[in-house]
């Protein structure tokens, strides 16, 4: 874009830029996921060619337009929205565009290539010919902000590097070649030759998941340590490979929380993706209760504290975590209370209200409407899964207990109890609170804002520090103490299969 001129732009990325010698000349698996044609995605059609580059010109004018992009999986599946244009104009941000304006997206954005408009035909459209007079006068200020939020605040290195992460995802799905890549948060200079093992060495694995494995590593330059997430990417789903995105743009959006755990490097290598983060060293936070032989509500409210003002810092950037629990909360080594968020897997962007609606989580700590499948939900599951962590870490167990279908229904109705002896001493406040989380209507629920201003966050040391819950927390010892790798390995095997009865339930289980 020229200086001092908003409207006269020019093209300047040829990378991917290939000549189109004969139709449907095209077969190379590449470009960024948002913007790429379904015929590109889809491997039983016969190729592609130029047009491939009209869808892209739709979806950018959708973003200029609305300030949001038109496939965002909020489904649970990008390439799926992409393949079926499966893409709404939401009052919110379109009550004011004109329909000629829509019209011409709606015919950019037309799967069949061959019956999507041409770049001519987008010139002459009734759009183009509107009068300026007719335009000026529309607004677009909401759309505006909207880009803003997405875009705050990354350097242009910065943006082309997620491009590029975002086009290896759609690459690898099929063993396409990937060019290796290094982004930093500390930096804006983008070093293409350096690996991960040229900065750090591998130390013991910490962790284990169903794509990725954790070790502590060593910065060579700073002998500083860290926790690497090593992602392999040859065996991910298209959705899975979507969530790995969301989950690094979260993290960077995020960073300025101290309650959140911190990214400080994304290596993109031939068949992994690693992620260098903050390593904690003080265990996740219930196996740091369980081992607690003084532990009071104080304690308890601590914790809770920087895990609102997380799940606070969260929301107003507009990210749902969607999947917070125990296991997810780290503490710093040699502190009881310094907990961080360290798990965004699930985490996903709410573009606009109520725009999420894949059901995913963990049994036990899911909302209820996730379950409901309403269809949409909004960043207020969060805070239903505050409230059950909150009811931990001072009653000692969870308020939703018992196998599948029966935990189930206790969420959709909100049954769960004050049982007297584990809660006869805590503090009213504090019950208060869980009830205001436990609410199964999202729109009556406390919001993380709110909660921060509640009595019994906001309560002194002196006010609780005099209520003993380590009794409450011998049932939670025992029961971690007694649970051998085997029953526990089987019995995530039959819960995940009752979770994944329901359709599209992207499932976790922890015990």
């Amino acid at each position: 874009m020229d200086e001092g001129d908003d409207t006269s732009v020019k093209l300047a990325d040829f990378a991917f830029a290939k000549k189109v010698t004969k139709e449907n000349a095209l077969v190379t698996l590449c470009g960024t996921a948002q913007y790429v044609a379904p015929e590109i995605l889809d491997q039983s059609s016969p190729g592609y060619d130029q047009r491939c580059d009209n869808w892209s010109l739709g979806v950018f004018a959708f973003v200029l337009l609305g300030g949001y992009p038109p496939f965002e999986g909020v489904s649970g599946d990008l390439s799926v929205e992409i393949k079926n244009a499966d893409y709404n104009f939401h009052d919110m941000y379109w009550k004011d565009i004109s329909s000629s304006a829509k019209n011409m997206i709606r015919s950019l954005l037309v799967v069949d290539a061959k019956k999507r408009y041409t770049a001519a035909e987008a010139l002459s459209c009734p759009w183009m010919a509107t009068e300026e007079e007719q335009l000026v006068l529309r607004d677009l200020s909401m759309a505006q902000d909207s880009i803003k939020g997405k875009m705050e605040p990354k350097t242009k290195v910065k943006m082309a590097v997620q491009a590029i992460i975002a086009r290896n995802k759609f690459m690898s799905i099929t063993g396409v070649k990937v060019v290796p890549s290094r982004q930093s948060i500390d930096s804006s200079i983008l070093e293409e030759d350096d690996s991960f093992e040229d900065n750090y060495n591998w130390g013991e694995q910490i962790g284990i998941g169903t794509f990725s494995v954790v070790h502590e590593v060593t910065n060579k330059e700073s002998g500083e340590l860290f926790a690497a997430k090593k992602v392999t990417r040859k065996d991910l789903h298209p959705s899975d490979a979507v969530a790995l995105h969301d989950e690094i743009s979260a993290l960077q959006k995020l960073a300025g929380c101290d309650h959140i755990v911190k990214l400080y490097d994304v290596y993109d290598e031939a068949d992994y993706t690693i992620m260098a983060m903050e390593c904690m060293g003080g265990g996740d936070l219930i196996d740091r209760i369980a081992e607690k032989c003084h532990y009071t509500e104080y304690d308890a409210k601590e914790v809770s504290r920087k895990l609102i003002m997380a799940v606070s810092h969260c929301h107003k950037h507009k990210i749902a975590n969607r999947n917070l629990k125990p296991e997810s909360l780290l503490l710093k080594a040699g502190s009881d209370t310094d907990v961080k968020i360290s798990d965004f897997g699930y985490a996903k962007t709410v573009t606009f209200p109520n725009s999420l609606r894949t059901q995913c989580g963990t049994e036990g700590y899911v909302a209820p409407e996730i379950l409901e499948h309403r269809p949409s939900y909004d960043v207020a599951c969060d805070m239903w899964s505050v409230g059950v962590v909150i009811y931990i870490v001072l009653g000692g167990y969870r308020p939703f207990r018992g196998e599948g279908d029966e935990v189930m229904k206790q969420i959709r109705y909100g049954e769960y109890k004050f049982h007297k002896r584990y809660w006869s001493h805590v503090s009213k406040e504090a019950k208060s609170l869980i009830q205001q989380m436990l609410t199964v209507d999202p729109q009556q629920r406390i919001t993380a804002e709110d909660a921060l201003k509640s009595d019994w966050v906001k309560a002194e040391q002196s006010v609780l520090e005099t209520t003993q819950l380590a009794g409450n927390m011998e049932d939670l010892k025992n029961l971690r103490s007694a649970k051998s790798k085997l029953r526990g390995a089987v019995k995530t095997v039959i819960a995940t299969k009752k979770l994944q009865s329901l359709k599209g339930f992207r499932a976790h289980q922890d015990f």
